[in-house]
């Protein structure tokens, strides 16, 4: 703990925290001055002037006294104590918010002295009147202040009358829409100035609107200590419906459909909040009649709120069409030619307007050789005097006008001559379908060789309704029965030597007598280049005579024999010897000609 100073009397030193209010005459101790430019200074009295809602800032140091007579050496706030203000106002602590008057910051804190460590505050109040506002200094250290130096005046102003005066319009009426009225209106006027009395008005006093008008504007003018104002209403007065001119058709003639009356409207002072023209109708159902039929009605209304109604009207509709009766063959069967519908026609009304729809019929029209499961007759429309009509038809039939359609298929490589094969035949149809088997098999004749044709008849096959198939064919191939060459005569790829000059026996077999005709002329030779391979002497030949070639047959074994005449000039040469038979097929044997 400190020990206490010596101080001058009536200056008070309590260790633990210390609350210095010096009274007058106090000297010696360490003054707490305010300053800035908000300051005014009138007969040694400090005052700022402020306009409530404004603000002022000031500042704050403490100065220290030069003569040591305080109790405490060179400045209080230097001391290890640190010395603290705050603000009061008429006596009344001030805090940053919340009070009469608001400082900001609220409170200060020094540790050292000097003008040069002055600290600002801002002063605020939204009161208007006159605020004393001292410092009070707290400092645990030795010393003591003078806060004296640092009390000012803080006048609040209230604000200038800056606004003129408020007008209020009041509207007495029937409000409609969009801001009419529909009845007669009366306007008065508020005028009023919480800060200034109203010295002069014009205009406003109370006025009653009885006549229709898009816009009446009415203006109350008043003046103040703050300005002069002026507020304007304007009213809309509209008590008057709408306007509504309907053309009415003629009510004493029937129709053959619902009947529309045309209707016009109009407004002249709001004006019509929907369309100005609509249409009234009546809406009799089809297939009936009324000597009573009724529109509708239409209520309009103008943008004023104020409204009109036009219809109902009543007129004689007829709508029921003709009656007409077909009598429809069975349409889940097929037919091969085309289907007629007969029909026949009345009305018990206005009457047909076509004598010749009393009896018609409706036909389909499939052209030959097709086939369809939806052919369509034409349709008709029958009508009344009155434009009522009924339509009959298209009706869809089965109409198959086209034959099965027959595939023969032939073998296609070659047959062997005297040997049982078939062809094969399928049938099929896009319409009705096959009546019976729809595929088959047919023997084919293989007694002849070369190219046959086998030939299905019209007819073969038919379709439900009644329709035959076409004749089709397929071609065959019938090839001798060719048993080889046979001795002395090897078959490829057995090269044959033979003497060159020589006449070799060529021996075959046809699976029995063919006839003398098996060839398409005489053997020829087509030489080759000489090949490996295997080889085999032919012994058994002739000697080359004139004439000596040619073809002979032999029943006891069966054999073909062709004398065939070599040239000595084919010496040292290889070659094919070639059969072409009557059958298109060639046979051949290789030979190697020697010296």
């Amino acid at each position: 703990m400190r020990e206490k100073s010596s101080l001058p009397r009536g200056v008070l030193f309590v260790m633990t925290l210390v609350f210095i209010a010096l009274v007058p005459g106090l000297v010696l101790a360490d003054e707490v001055r305010v300053t800035g430019n908000a300051i005014v200074i009138s007969g040694g009295v400090k005052t700022v002037t402020i306009t409530a809602g404004g603000s002022a800032t000031v500042s704050y140091y403490i100065q220290q006294q030069p003569a040591n007579q305080d109790g405490q050496q060179g400045c209080n706030a230097n001391d290890g104590s640190p010395a603290t203000l705050t603000f009061k106002a008429n006596g009344s602590p001030i805090s940053s918010t919340g009070t009469t008057v608001t400082a900001n910051p609220s409170t200060l804190t020094f540790t050292q002295c000097g003008q040069g460590n002055s600290q600002s505050v801002t002063f605020s109040s939204s009161t208007p009147g006159t605020f004393v506002i001292t410092v009070q200094v707290s400092d645990t250290g030795h010393g003591s202040y003078d806060a004296n130096p640092a009390t000012f005046t803080l006048i609040v102003n209230p604000p200038p009358d800056s606004t003129p005066p408020l007008i209020t319009p009041a509207v007495s009426g029937t409000l409609g829409n969009d801001s009419w009225y529909v009845s007669d209106v009366t306007v008065t006027w508020s005028v009023t100035d919480p800060e200034s009395s109203v010295t002069s008005t014009s205009g406003c006093d109370p006025t009653t609107i009885t006549a229709d008008t898009t816009g009446l504007t009415l203006t109350c003018t008043a003046t103040s200590a703050g300005g002069t104002a002026s507020q304007a209403v304007t009213i809309k007065r509209d008590a008057t419906p709408p306007e509504i001119l309907c053309a009415v058709p003629d009510q004493s003639m029937w129709y053959g459909d619902n009947v529309s009356v045309s209707c016009s409207a109009s407004d002249s002072t709001s004006g019509l909040a929907g369309p100005s023209t609509f249409t009234l109708s009546t809406s009799v159902p089809v297939n009936t009649e009324t000597s009573a039929a009724t529109t509708n009605s239409q209520t309009v209304s103008d943008y004023a709120g104020n409204t009109a109604t036009a219809g109902p009207f009543t007129f004689k509709i007829d709508r029921k069409a003709p009656t007409v009766s077909c009598t429809v063959p069975d349409q889940t069967v097929w037919y091969a030619a085309d289907v007629s519908v007969t029909c026949t026609a009345s009305d018990g009304g206005s009457g047909l307007a076509d004598a010749t729809d009393a009896t018609f019929s409706l036909t389909t029209s499939v052209p030959a050789d097709t086939e369809t499961p939806s052919a369509t007759t034409s349709s008709r429309t029958v009508a009344d005097m009155v434009g009522n009509s009924t339509t009959v038809g298209p009706y869809s039939f089965k109409v198959d006008k086209k034959g099965p359609t027959v595939t023969l298929s032939c073998p296609t490589g070659p047959i062997l001559q005297n040997t049982t094969i078939s062809a094969t035949w399928s049938a099929t149809d896009g319409g009705s379908g096959v009546a019976g088997a729809t595929s088959g098999n047919v023997l084919l004749d293989t007694t002849q060789v070369g190219s046959q044709t086998l030939t299905l008849p019209a007819g073969l096959v038919v379709d439900n309704a009644g329709n035959p198939s076409s004749s089709v064919n397929c071609t065959y191939q019938v090839v001798y029965q060719w048993s080889g060459f046979f001795a002395p005569v090897d078959n490829p790829s057995v090269w044959n030597v033979v003497q060159a000059g020589r006449s070799v026996p060529l021996k075959f077999s046809l699976n029995g007598y063919q006839g003398m005709n098996i060839l398409l002329g005489a053997p020829r030779v087509q030489f080759v280049t000489c090949g490996a391979g295997l080889t085999d002497s032919i012994t058994e030949t002739e000697a080359s005579t004139a004439g000596s070639s040619g073809l002979q047959y032999d029943p006891t074994t069966d054999q073909y024999i062709y004398v065939w005449k070599t040239d000595k000039a084919w010496a040292g040469r290889c070659g094919k010897v070639v059969l072409l038979l009557k059958d298109g097929t060639t046979r051949e044997a290789w030979f190697q000609f020697r010296r």
